[in-house]
């Protein structure tokens, strides 16, 4: 492993005094499109349905059996397509319920414990095929404390406490990117935000070669982080994430970079239960810091950090849905009607877990030289027949065919220019939200039941602003 030497005073030397190790990746070329494999909500749990014979359950967490199949699936995109990186957008191990004492409660962290390596494990051995950097984004399983807990634990065992998931991979210091990238900032690792360099020192580079990768923790703004068993900085937490964001993007601008913004639980509508906003409505942004945006919603604040950036991001990517769907990320400075104005893209990874119904899916997207996201292939596997699931070769769907547009215009746009010609065609949005729906569980059956699709795929601010 490469280590990179701190100048005095140089972000490199902040990370370095911070304690944290600085890798360097290899210098990888951007002259040509790049692509890379996304991997969401592993679910990963080495007790489900031990002693049962359906070793692929519908419906269900991920059986070490499920996980070994899809990692051989993953391997094999990996040695075939040689991505530039892995992202991982969140939940490795199962869900938990951490409302329990004594004996009970030891054997689940030992448990916790166990499956974090284990995954880890797989995602190293993954990665390895090809020696490609991974990168991690929290998601709401990723707490040692429990379910939509703060990353780093707030347990009484001492085995546990202050430790996050990284501290439970075999080899700890290998994270928060594993196989080596340049760390751009890792002060609130322990929170779960980070950004990096998945193509090494920018430094020297031109403007508009360079991207950077921001990495949210999006868990904070839920409603169940402030839940009394869990974690009471909700608010401080918040807070500081906002406006780490906002300065990371001010950064990003001032350098004439790129910007990929990931995280797990996305903004907007829960559109699969109908439970309301995916964050909270009660979260207000209060630090003072970021202006004009005090006592505002987390999520207009949000909104309105990536629209005042439209020119250095190129996508965000998203998980936690399970879902193979798309959002269309609304300006806030424009009425709410104007559907067809939308601004950015958040693309959702679909889920290995099969528990909302989906087949387990694995997404490689394509981006062009000047990073924007241009395309994308979805391989998934088939409904299990008793014996295994079925990653056949011919499992795939691609972005394009997913969201078809015809004529001579459609011919090499990205993804976001895509979904606006559709919209803007005869169509519309409804043409849009027909089109995601067909694949949204991968494979051609559209949902059913108390689902709210159609207000999901739009992410409005509360409040506009001029």
């Amino acid at each position: 492993m490469l280590t990179t030497c701190a100048q005095p005073g140089s972000d490199t030397d902040v990370k370095a005094k911070a304690g944290v190790e600085i890798k360097a990746a290899a210098d990888i070329s951007v002259a040509t499109p790049y692509k890379f494999l996304a991997i969401s909500d592993i679910h990963y749990s080495n007790y489900q349905h031990s002693d049962s014979a359906d070793k692929y359950c519908d419906k269900c967490e991920t059986t070490p059996e499920l996980w070994a199949a899809s990692k051989a699936k993953a391997i094999d995109i990996v040695a075939g397509e040689n991505p530039d990186f892995i992202i991982v957008t969140g939940d490795l191990p199962a869900h938990r319920k951490w409302r329990k004492t004594g004996v009970e409660r030891s054997d689940i962290m030992f448990n916790i414990e166990k499956e974090f390596e284990t995954i880890f494990s797989g995602l190293t051995e993954i990665a390895d095929t090809s020696s490609v950097p991974v990168i991690l984004v929290p998601g709401n399983n990723d707490s040692i404390s429990g379910d939509y807990c703060s990353f780093k634990a707030n347990v009484d065992d001492s085995r546990f406490n202050g430790r996050t998931p990284f501290d439970l991979a075999p080899n700890p210091s290998n994270w928060p990117v594993n196989n080596g990238a340049f760390i751009a900032n890792v002060d609130d690792l322990s929170k779960g935000y980070y950004s990096i360099y998945p193509y090494g020192d920018p430094s020297g580079r031109a403007s508009g070669t360079t991207m950077r990768i921001i990495v949210l923790n999006t868990v904070i703004f839920t409603r169940h982080y402030s839940d009394n068993y869990c974690d009471d900085e909700q608010q401080i937490d918040s807070n500081s994430q906002l406006e780490w964001l906002s300065a990371e993007l001010s950064d990003a601008e001032s350098k004439e970079q790129k910007v990929l913004i990931a995280m797990h639980v996305p903004p907007g509508t829960d559109g699969f239960r109908s439970y309301g906003s995916m964050w909270s409505e009660d979260l207000f942004y209060t630090g003072g810091i970021i202006p004009n945006m005090d006592d505002q919603w987390v999520q207009d604040v949000f909104l309105t950090l990536v629209s005042g950036h439209e020119s250095e991001i190129v996508g965000l990517l998203t998980g936690h849905t399970h879902l193979n769907g798309i959002r269309k990320i609304h300006s806030c400075s424009l009425p709410a009607a104007a559907e067809g104005t939308f601004i950015e893209l958040a693309v959702s990874i679909p889920g290995i877990t099969t528990d909302h119904g989906n087949q387990p899916g694995i997404k490689l997207i394509h981006a062009g030289t000047d990073f924007e996201l241009m395309s994308s292939d979805t391989y998934f596997a088939t409904v299990h027949t008793g014996s295994a699931y079925d990653w056949a070769d011919s499992n795939v769907i691609s972005f394009s065919e997913n969201y078809p547009c015809t004529g001579a215009a459609c011919n090499g746009l990205s993804m976001l220019a895509r979904t606006q010609s559709i919209l803007n065609s005869s169509g519309g949005e409804e043409q849009l939200l027909s089109d995601m729906l067909q694949y949204l569980k991968l494979y051609p059956d559209r949902p059913s039941g108390r689902h709210n699709f159609a207000t999901a795929i739009n992410v409005h601010c509360y409040v506009q602003y001029p």
